[in-house]
């Protein structure tokens, strides 16, 4: 299994659902999981009170596999979450000395709620297929976990992208998908 793992968490207090009730589940989920994270970036993407005060001392789990806690970066409103992650990768956290220099990048949003066995599988899949470039999950609805809500993208002949499986009822007729062009 991969060695180092930085999970890189981004923040964007501008959903219809309360950003903290979400970084909540997502922090809870992380420190409940069977492989936790060696480091932990939090990138928030612009301002919200109740962020805030969920980033307050003791109010939020240390998902971390040490207790060594999470490093906090703030950026603009309008940041991408390709930006936000560089900027939690390539700076080193200088607690960890992890960022890109981890075995495994760990990217999740903040309205992800990872099963517990979710990281320890996909670095799993890292470690017996040492070619991957990435691993991802298979995403089903909060709500309506027998909906997949993406298993990837490919791509047609003519060059056009199709979603796999978006909408469909998760039966495991899909569990043996292994290579796809890209994911969410």
């Amino acid at each position: 299994m991969p060695g180092t793992v930085h999970a890189i968490v981004v923040v964007r207090p501008d959903g219809r659902t309360s950003a903290a009730y979400h970084l909540r589940r997502t922090f809870a989920s992380v420190a409940a999981g069977s492989r936790r994270p060696d480091a932990v970036t939090l990138v928030v993407c612009g301002t919200d009170p109740a962020v805030e005060d969920a980033l307050e001392p003791g109010n939020l789990p240390d998902p971390t596999a040490d207790g060594r806690g999470v490093r906090v970066i703030r950026l603009g409103r309008r940041t991408r979450f390709a930006a936000a992650v560089a900027s939690a990768a390539l700076e080193p956290d200088p607690r960890s000395g992890t960022g890109m220099d981890a075995d495994l990048l760990w990217l999740l949003a903040q309205d992800t709620a990872p099963e517990p066995e979710a990281l320890a599988r996909l670095a799993g899949q890292l470690e017996l297929s040492p070619t991957l470039a990435f691993v991802a999950p298979k995403l089903v609805r909060d709500d309506r976990p027998e909906r997949i809500v993406s298993l990837g993208v490919s791509m047609t002949r003519a060059g056009s992208s199709v979603e796999l499986a978006a909408g469909d009822l998760d039966q495991g007729q899909r569990d043996g998908i292994t290579d796809v062009l890209g994911s969410d």
